[in-house]
């Protein structure tokens, strides 16, 4: 019989070891390993975009990101679409990023320039439809307010693509007023923050 190992506060050390562990084999599954574990497009697309110059060149470092980027495009121009629409916006949003960011080397994965056109003209076209009926105020995904403002400024700046839409107002009175007004360098540098889980949007 196993022994159990009990503190002097009376935690059974043993006991909470294995229930944590029957937690985890419950969850496994043979074709998607752990179940609480799901692939991220969000974050794939920004490691996708990590480059260094090599010889005066671009290179990507982590090129079998973008090919994921690219096979999981829905016929509809966008990604997560199946999830609530704001995580449909945000992951659409960082890749279409990506897309326009590779559009100059996109026959390193074998895809011609039409290809990559229709591919950022529909995830536009996409991004239009799901901006035009969103709810900003009624949205909750933590720090939206300030992810996406930052990549529509970066689509902007770096490719003259713009969105216009019903609560386009309200989302950059929510940044403005609710957000940036509260975070000070302080904050990011100095001490433990929540704006550390999103610095993305401080780019």
């Amino acid at each position: 019989m196993a022994s159990t190992t009990t503190s002097s506060l009376g935690t059974d050390w043993y006991g909470e070891a294995n229930a944590l562990l029957k937690k985890i084999v419950d969850q496994y599954d043979e074709d998607h390993e752990l179940r609480t574990l799901n692939s991220s497009i969000y974050d794939t697309a920004w490691v996708s975009m990590i480059d260094k110059s090599i010889n005066g060149e671009r290179q990507w470092l982590f090129p079998d990101a973008f090919q994921f980027i690219l096979d999981c495009q829905s016929s509809t121009g966008g990604w997560q679409v199946d999830c609530p629409s704001i995580d449909g916006i945000v992951s659409t949003l960082v890749c279409l990023l990506s897309l326009k960011r590779h559009q100059s080397t996109i026959h390193l994965w074998k895809e011609s320039q039409d290809s990559i056109v229709h591919r950022i003209d529909t995830a536009i076209a996409f991004l239009n439809s799901q901006l035009n009926d969103w709810e900003v105020m009624k949205t909750e995904r933590v720090a939206f307010e300030l992810i996406i403002p930052t990549l529509f400024d970066l689509l902007e700046e770096e490719f003259g693509i713009t969105f216009k839409f019903r609560d386009c107002a309200a989302l950059l009175a929510l940044n403005r007023k609710k957000k940036m007004s509260m975070i000070k360098d302080s904050m990011i540098y100095e001490t433990q923050s929540s704006c550390h889980h999103t610095l993305e949007a401080f780019i």
